[in-house]
């Protein structure tokens, strides 16, 4: 097996001994993924929930995996991590799911236990075949890629991103609230990003996708009509 762990504990564990071969095989063909959720990866391998949810447990037990909490939209099913949409709620007083828009507090949640790589993982060397060219997507949008994980970075912003976005307040005789609402964001959220010029990257996402251009050109201040 690849992890010399899980061979340990389907030794320990006959009654899982076939979940824990599929599971080793899998986790060597994702490579490196941000996130696995138990129930989306016990679908796709045709194994017991229940069976999923122990087997992952024991792994991160083991140090192959760890534990992390998130929160799910109870509309659409979109997962973040629990940190960050605590976070925003500190913050900015509100928390919006990034792919229906909807403002979610803890009656609109639903915490779940999802997995990321441990420090035993991370001491495997890859696999230099043998994977999948294609990764398991899971129905929150979080994606298990082999090999290569996008890496998003937690905060984003610029000084011409804020400049850009105040040009466009005062061409079109905007109030801060009204900017927010345009951007899909809070005015206190704007506030903020005007004075640290760093906001969540979700945050800076979904203003770029609301006017209609890529956050690299938000990073740049490449408003169309501002310059």
């Amino acid at each position: 097996m690849f992890f010399t762990e899980c061979a340990s504990l389907a030794e320990q564990h006959p009654n899982l001994a076939s979940v824990f071969e599929q599971l080793d095989s899998e986790l060597r063909a994702m490579g490196t993924p941000e996130v696995i959720r138990s129930d989306d990866l016990a679908s796709f391998l045709n194994i017991d929930p229940n069976q999923m949810r122990s087997a992952l447990d024991m792994f991160a037990q083991v140090g192959v995996l760890l534990r992390v909490e998130m929160i799910e939209c109870a509309y659409c099913q979109m997962a973040a991590f629990r940190s960050d949409y605590q976070e925003a709620l500190i913050e900015d007083d509100e928390y919006r799911c990034t792919s229906c828009d909807r403002p979610l507090t803890d009656r609109t949640i639903r915490v779940i236990t999802a997995y990321r790589r441990g420090e035993k993982w991370q001491e495997a060397s890859n696999p230099s075949d043998g994977s999948r060219d294609a990764g398991l997507l899971d129905h929150a949008g979080i994606g298990v890629t082999p090999r290569t994980t996008l890496k998003v970075p937690r905060m984003m912003g610029s000084d011409a991103a804020v400049e850009a976005l105040l040009a466009l307040k005062g061409k079109k005789g905007w109030t801060m609230e009204e900017l927010a609402r345009g951007v899909g964001t809070t005015a206190r959220t704007l506030q903020g990003f005007k004075n640290r010029r760093t906001v969540r990257s979700s945050v800076f996402r979904t203003m770029a996708d609301r006017l209609g251009i890529s956050p690299e050109d938000l990073l740049g201040g490449d408003i169309p009509g501002i310059r």
